[in-house]
């Protein structure tokens, strides 16, 4: 069961109508209640009573015995304790309370008398109250008010049963008879409705629900109070076979109704059971034996949180009963017309059946009270429609039953959940359920532009800067003309809280060395501050100073988010002269934050070595083909810029890496690889390189494949690593080494 929650604003929309009442009789299963929950002993000796005005109902009390506890009320009405809800010889007392000491919620009044119960213990079942309608009072709109002993305010949903209000409380506390026509609950004012912008191709703004902006603002500490109702038959009829009927849970608002949760429970023994098969707002109740039993429902919005509790006694009799079936429990659509099965037994002939949906109303006669059930084809309905009938036989005994039809036009829909708050930085995870629709054609957008990744139903949101942000979720929709427009199913706004992140500048395989006149690049990646579109622009502005006397270069870079890095901005420059220089690149966001990287760069004359592979041994039975077979080297200064060349083999990759160095091949294996973070000097006094090398083959199991490494490995390893000292003789290198011989020539070398 989820808490409950501190009445803050209105009670939400209901559905609520007068119940169908008829005359009592000697077999009225209200009037002869007592021969079922009784009080344990005589009132004169249990039962005490103390008046302290002549206007004060008295105060009254007494024990829970074997069958229970039966305490009625002077003005009316009664407290029934099941045996099974309190220990035996429990105390239970019950004090009239001045109305005026409990506050109704805006919007309704408190009718009749209140009352405080109390107990040496707390139920472990539904206790039952029932409240006496004033005369004059509406019996529409009516809930129980029920406050208990730490102040939190609950409207349990009941219903009106031949002039009195029943409703089932879980705790002992105050209650009072409430009215109220409660509406609007999503509706709040106070806080403007928070629109959504979408990126390009899906629709521009969606105007949110009130109420979870509020709570994702922090407007709002708690959602508001809502209510609902269970619509069914508070009579069920026994003859040879079990008597059934269906339960509707109606009136609990939330932004997506067929997302709402709804858990079930019923109580009164082991004559009875309950099956929810059908929709999450229904159940069944299948009754094998007479007696009386509670029926109870919680509702939870997960959207916001928000909780309501309704309850239902069920009588189970012999006498005159009536009950409601449709063939469609699970709701109509578009032209449907619901086909209402009617259905009574008990009684004396004639029976004349009453009964009514929406503005219809019929009559019909039966002159035999063992006759089948009569059916009848409604009209399609619009919206969900209830169902009253009311059936009476010639000894004036009457019995009621309604039913709600559902409207359910399907179609698909999707609900999105996750966190109402986040961290700028941190990791932000939403989950969508749909309805009616694949996954695959699923697609999320989030505002402002933020890192993402999605993985199916799921998608992972850092923000880069503090805000309200959106995440929403939508399908494509084709129109009769083609297009196609994105449809949007769910919303939901996020407060993004914190400090912005650093700007940060990233600049992958910078050169450190260059030869005179010669262009190199430096490809420059962004995040950090806040990109807003504040400015017009949504990105930064990049000034690179290259450390020569050489004028600034400029750019701006776009980003969608502060979050991820830029695409890389490539500034292109040539040195003159050779020297050590250091090159300071600033980045500034929109907001006006900044960030400054320096990096070091030697330009000097350059030597350049091209070399091939040739292979005379088979390392292994795996190993059988060198695939790599050239090699070029570039020497500026100390250091050793290398490039492989590969080709392309159908199932085994043989490579290396010199000097320790990482590369990641594209697959397409005729692409030049170089080299980064290697470990390869070069000593212009002695000709000699020197650093390591490594080893590394794989093959795969796809026959044929372009690129083993994204295949299935059968077999893969890294071979042992071994010095690599090569000495530069007369313009040749030449080393003997792992996989078989390697020789390179200086085919330029301004240098020399």
């Amino acid at each position: 069961m989820k808490s409950q929650r501190r009445l803050v604003i209105s009670l939400a929309l209901v559905l609520a109508a007068p119940a169908c009442t008829g005359g009592a009789s000697s077999n009225d299963p209200f009037v002869t209640s007592t021969s079922v929950i009784s009080t344990t002993v005589p009132p004169t000796t249990s039962v005490s009573s103390t008046t302290t005005t002549t206007t004060t109902p008295p105060e009254i009390s007494g024990e829970v015995g074997p069958e229970g506890l039966l305490l009625e009320f002077e003005a009316g009405g009664n407290l029934e304790v099941p045996a099974a809800a309190l220990p035996l010889g429990t105390s239970v007392r019950v004090v009239p309370l001045d109305s005026s000491e409990l506050q109704a919620p805006s919007g309704t009044s408190l009718v009749g008398e209140a009352v405080r119960i109390s107990a040496t213990s707390q139920p472990v079942e539904p206790v039952i109250v029932v409240l006496p309608i004033p005369d004059g009072a509406p019996a529409e709109d009516l809930w129980l008010l029920h406050v208990s002993d730490g102040g939190t305010t609950q409207i349990v949903g009941g219903a009106v049963e031949r002039g009195e209000y029943v409703a089932a409380i879980r705790s002992f506390s105050d209650v009072s008879l409430l009215h109220g026509q409660v509406t609007g609950i999503l509706g709040i004012a106070g806080v403007p409705g928070v629109d959504l912008s979408f990126a390009e191709g899906a629709p521009e703004e969606s105007l949110m629900r009130t109420e979870q902006a509020q709570l994702a603002l922090g407007e709002r500490d708690e959602p508001a109070q809502r209510v609902v109702r269970i619509v069914g038959p508070g009579e069920l009829g026994t003859r040879d076979a079990a008597a059934s009927a269906p339960y509707v849970a109606v009136g609990f608002e939330a932004r997506k109704p067929r997302f709402v949760e709804y858990t079930w429970n019923l109580y009164g023994g082991d004559g009875a059971r309950l099956s929810t098969e059908w929709r999450a707002d229904s159940a069944d109740v299948s009754a094998f034996r007479t007696g009386r039993y509670t029926l109870t429902v919680d509702a939870y919005d997960p959207a916001t949180g928000a909780t309501a509790y309704a309850s239902k006694r069920i009588l189970v009799v012999g006498g005159l009963v009536l009950s409601i079936d449709a063939d469609r429990p699970g709701g109509y659509c578009c032209e449907e017309r619901p086909i209402v099965t009617f259905d009574f037994t008990g009684g004396l002939s004639p029976v004349v059946l009453d009964w009514a949906l929406g503005a219809t109303a019929s009559q019909r006669t039966f002159d035999d009270v063992v006759g089948p059930p009569y059916t009848w084809i409604a009209e399609p309905i619009r919206e969900d429609t209830l169902v009253e009938a009311i059936v009476t036989d010639a000894a004036g005994t009457t019995s009621s039953a309604e039913l709600l039809l559902h409207y359910e036009p399907g179609g698909p829909d999707a609900f999105l959940s996750g966190p109402s708050s986040v961290a700028v930085g941190e990791e932000a995870v939403f989950t969508a359920e749909t309805l009616d629709f694949p996954i695959r054609d699923l697609r999320f957008i989030v505002w402002p532009a933020a890192a993402v990744v999605v993985d199916r139903r799921t998608i992972r949101v850092i923000w880069d800067e503090p805000g309200i942000g959106r995440v929403g979720v939508f399908v494509h929709s084709e129109t009769e003309e083609g297009a196609v427009l994105p449809v949007a199913y769910d919303v939901v706004p996020v407060e993004i809280t914190g400090e912005p992140m650093p700007v940060d500048i990233r600049v992958p395989n910078a050169p450190t060395s260059v030869s005179p006149n010669q262009e190199a690049g430096w490809r420059v990646r962004v995040q950090g501050g806040v990109v807003a579109a504040a400015t017009g622009y949504r990105g930064y502005t990049v000034h690179v100073d290259f450390g020569d006397g050489s004028a600034l270069q400029e750019a701006r870079i776009p980003a969608d988010t502060a979050a991820a890095l830029t695409k890389a901005h490539p500034f292109v420059h040539a040195y003159e002269e050779p020297d050590e220089y250091t090159v300071t690149i600033t980045a500034t966001a929109p907001d006006g934050s900044s960030a400054t990287k320096t990096l070091q760069v030697t330009v000097a004359d350059q030597m350049v070595l091209h070399g091939e592979f040739s292979y005379e041994y088979e390392l292994n039975e795996v190993v059988y083909q060198v695939n790599e077979t050239e090699i070029k080297f570039v020497i500026r200064g100390t250091d050793v810029e290398i490039t492989r060349f590969a080709n392309d083999t159908a199932r085994t990759y043989v490579g290396f890496t010199l000097g320790g160095g990482t590369v990641d091949p594209d697959c397409s294996f005729d692409t030049v690889y170089t080299l980064t973070d290697y470990d390869l000097t070069f000593d212009a006094e002695t000709q000699t390189i020197t650093g390591t090398i490594q080893g590394h083959y794989s093959r795969t199991d796809d026959v044929g494949s372009n690129c083993p490494f994204g295949g299935r490995p059968a077999d893969e390893k890294d071979l042992d690593s071994e010095i690599f000292d090569a000495v530069i003789v007369d313009g040749t290198i030449e080393k003997g080494w792992l996989f078989g011989w390697f020789t390179a020539s200086v085919v330029e070398n301004p240098g020399v």
